[in-house]
């Protein structure tokens, strides 16, 4: 065993100003004693003459101040100069002003190109009623409106949906393969607004009533009878806004009267016709039954252009016409 020598160190926990005694032992005594911190070398730094507190203290109030006022400059000035930029890059828009142009064909049927930008609903429609040559009615509350559309080559219908939620269209044809509808009167009208009445366009003058009988001798015809006995003579039926019409030499006022009742419109008779016709009509639209008819038969209904539903207005039984 190595004996137990003594020798000193500068060593410390660290402040490097503290000679300590260090018992220096061989690898066979077990240590009682921490190990000590070496000693470090603190270089000490030659400072520069610092300033007295209050001066240091209102510098820094002056920056800070200095810099608030920087920020509160920045934010005043930021939108002042936002606007001159856009005043002098965008200037002014000038007020819209109101134009339009309407046109309207003259075949059949009509076509109708608008082009409007804030228009009096009033303005535009004029040019579409005196092409068609008859009275346009606005309710109060679409008068007040404004017309800002643009549609090129449309059918009437198509254009007067374009100007008023709920339109309405009251025509007439007559009888014959060759007719067409004629216009009577429009209305157009808001939503929730109740339609124009029926007699709107449409004048009642006179409704016919109808007494039906057989003035025959039944044994004078006694083959008519027969053939008579095999099913009705006249059935007229409405549904779904589809009529059927099954008739066998029936006089015409008899089926105009029948339709008529049926639709739930009155019929007028200007005189009396001792024409018979023969007809089988089964689930269509009441418009098309009339290129069966007689030149001088007259329907007059209304077009719901909104519901896309028409309804019978007056049947008439016209006079007619000598050549």
């Amino acid at each position: 065993m190595k004996p137990t020598t003594l020798r000193k160190r500068w060593c410390g926990t660290g402040s490097g100003c503290d000679p300590v005694t260090l018992l220096s032992v061989g690898h066979e005594i077990t240590r009682s004693l921490p190990l000590p911190v070496p000693y470090r070398m603190i270089c000490h730094r030659k400072f520069t003459r610092s300033l007295p507190l209050p001066v240091l203290y209102r510098m820094t109030c002056h920056r800070i101040l200095l810099v608030l006022l920087l920020v509160f400059a920045l934010m005043i000035g930021a939108p002042v100069q936002m606007r001159a930029q856009e005043q002098t890059s965008s200037p002014k828009k000038a007020p819209v002003i109101p134009h339009w142009k309407v046109s309207v064909s003259d075949d059949e049927p009509v076509r109708v190109t608008l082009l409007a930008e804030d228009a009096p609903i009033e303005k535009v429609i004029a040019p579409i009623a005196a092409k068609l040559g008859v009275p346009v009615s606005l309710s109060p509350l679409v008068k007040t409106q404004m017309v800002r559309a643009k549609f090129t080559d449309v059918s009437l219908g198509d254009a007067l949906r374009a100007l008023a939620p709920q339109a309405y269209v009251d025509c007439f044809v007559n009888g014959g393969a060759a007719s067409s509808p004629k216009y009577v009167g429009v209305y157009l009208h808001a939503l929730n607004e109740a339609p124009p009445p029926v007699t709107a366009s449409v004048k009642a003058r006179s409704e016919a009533i109808l007494i039906e009988g057989d003035t025959e001798d039944p044994e004078s015809v006694p083959t008519v009878k027969a053939k008579e006995t095999d099913g009705p003579k006249l059935q007229v039926s409405f549904d779904q806004q589809l009529l059927s019409l099954h008739a066998r030499r029936q006089p015409l006022t008899a089926v105009l009267y029948e339709v008529a009742s049926r639709l739930g419109a009155p019929f007028e008779m200007q005189y009396e016709s001792a024409e018979t016709i023969d007809l089988d009509w089964s689930g269509q639209d009441v418009t098309g039954l009339w290129q069966l008819l007689p030149v001088h038969a007259r329907l007059y209904f209304r077009a719901d252009l909104q519901r896309n539903e028409k309804k019978v207005l007056r049947i008439v039984l016209l006079k007619p016409v000598k050549e």
